[in-house]
């Protein structure tokens, strides 16, 4: 376990080196997830670091600024209600009326973070 946060902080950091090329003004926020190995799934979304709260400008720095800094320890798409995890809700929402297996839920996302940490 130790050695695969390693590898993902490495990883963290390697991205944040790629997007620091472009001097893109915003921050460098490679996740909004906690990073598990082999997920089901892969959301990939730009520029998203002003809108985690748009009608809190100190609470979108606060998450932000932690999500820019290391590796997400929550999961924004459960934990906060900005634009883009209600968007992410509407499309998984969409998917699971053709396939039921397809969600997210905190239930879900913590059996597969106990799966892939062993």
């Amino acid at each position: 376990m130790i050695q695969e946060q390693e590898s993902f902080n490495k990883y963290f950091h390697d991205v944040k080196k790629i997007w620091s090329k472009l001097s893109h003004p915003n921050r460098i926020i490679p996740f909004c997830t906690p990073l598990t190995k082999n997920p089901n799934f892969l959301v990939i979304g730009k520029n998203h670091s002003n809108n985690f709260d748009p009608f809190d400008d100190d609470k979108n720095n606060e998450i932000a600024d932690a999500f820019s800094k290391e590796i997400a320890k929550e999961n924004t798409f459960m934990e906060h209600s900005h634009s883009f995890a209600k968007g992410i809700n509407r499309v998984v929402f969409e998917i699971n009326k053709e396939h039921e297996s397809f969600f997210i839920s905190k239930l879900f996302y913590e059996l597969q973070h106990k799966k892939n940490s062993r």
